[in-house]
């Protein structure tokens, strides 16, 4: 498989400043003037014997960012869309949800759903380039939430910006107290740290 191939499958946004990029031996995805976004891939593409003669080094390939934006772009057209689903049940193979740990209670993550029985769930992260494809867990030690909107996620982070403002106020929960925080946080008022 061409490198391009295989960036326009893992790699979601082309990092800043990055005229171009290349795969070493080892499957690293290298970029020019950022250390910060390599990678590794999943797949080791194709050796490419031009760009081997160049450099001197066995890199698989060089893809600019208007390569892989093509690329990108031609791979999302046949793709279908993400299946909905509305919360209720298990999700459907396919479908683009939000996920994570019971026991953990980390951040949650975007993941594909693969496979959902009442027992296992299996999925792939999305936007996470990682070692090991699939994921496996049981369902009851999951939490599995469909993609939240820009409201969504906008609402419930004024909702915990109000309730740090009453906890660091000191407020109690009354409602009076809790109006009050809300009309600061909507003007814009936020704490602001000591220097």
């Amino acid at each position: 498989m061409k490198l391009v191939d295989i960036l326009a499958r893992e790699l979601e946004e082309w990092p800043l400043d990055c005229g171009s990029c290349v795969q070493d031996y080892d499957r690293e995805v290298r970029f020019s003037h950022g250390a910060a976004s390599d990678f590794f891939a999943k797949t080791l593409a194709d050796k490419c014997p031009k760009i081997a003669a160049e450099d001197g080094i066995p890199y698989a390939g060089r893809v600019t960012r208007a390569e892989w934006q093509a690329a990108r772009d031609a791979l999302l057209a046949l793709e279908p869309e993400s299946v909905a689903w509305d919360g209720e049940g298990l999700p459907p193979v396919e479908a683009i949800v939000e996920l994570r740990s019971v026991s953990a209670q980390v951040h949650w993550a975007k993941a594909k759903i693969k496979f959902a029985s009442y027992n296992v769930v299996v999925w792939e992260w999305v936007g996470e380039p990682a070692m090991n494809p699939l994921c496996t867990a049981y369902v009851h030690s999951l939490e599995i939430r469909p993609l939240r909107t820009a409201e969504q996620i906008a609402a419930e982070e004024r909702k915990a910006g109000i309730r740090t403002m009453m906890d660091e106020i000191g407020f109690s929960s009354s409602v009076l107290s809790n109006k009050d925080c809300e009309i600061l946080w909507d003007a814009g008022y936020r704490k602001q740290e000591a220097k």
